[in-house]
């Protein structure tokens, strides 16, 4: 699955991820080491002014990602953001977009990586943060 936002980039990312949950806090995978689980690369490719959003995954968990994608392919520019944060600890933010988010924007996204280090947060819980666009309310 690939999507496509336009707009200056201001971060690349890849990360393994195991959906826990779908974007309405429907489980439909499991951490348990025993499970048999879900896992997607999510890759976030920034080229000249479009980011691209590729997710990657083996064909036999199609079945189970599907609510997932589905959601997915009805998420706003914001709503991205969300789902990014939550999953992806190889991040890199561009210096000049940190230099211009608000204070209030950096707190929630680190707030974000610490509460997912260790638990499976269902999206519904995330206030909304829009990581591809610059922000001017600071």
């Amino acid at each position: 699955m690939s999507y496509q936002l336009p707009g200056v980039s201001h971060l690349a990312a890849s990360a393994v991820l195991n959906p826990e949950f779908d974007l309405a806090a429907t489980r439909i995978g499991s951490l348990h080491l025993d499970a048999d689980t879900v896992d997607v690369t999510l890759n976030i490719i920034p080229i000249g002014n479009i980011t691209w959003i590729i997710f990657l995954y083996h064909k036999r968990y199609g079945g189970r990602l599907v609510s997932f994608f589905s959601q997915i392919d009805r998420l706003s520019e914001e709503d991205f953001g969300i789902l990014i944060v939550m999953h992806c600890e190889n991040m890199v933010f561009a210096p000049s977009y940190v230099d211009e988010i608000p204070s209030s924007t950096r707190l929630m996204i680190e707030k974000a990586f610490e509460d997912t280090l260790d638990a499976a947060v269902p999206y519904d819980r995330f206030p909304e943060m829009n990581l591809f666009r610059r922000r001017v309310d600071k």
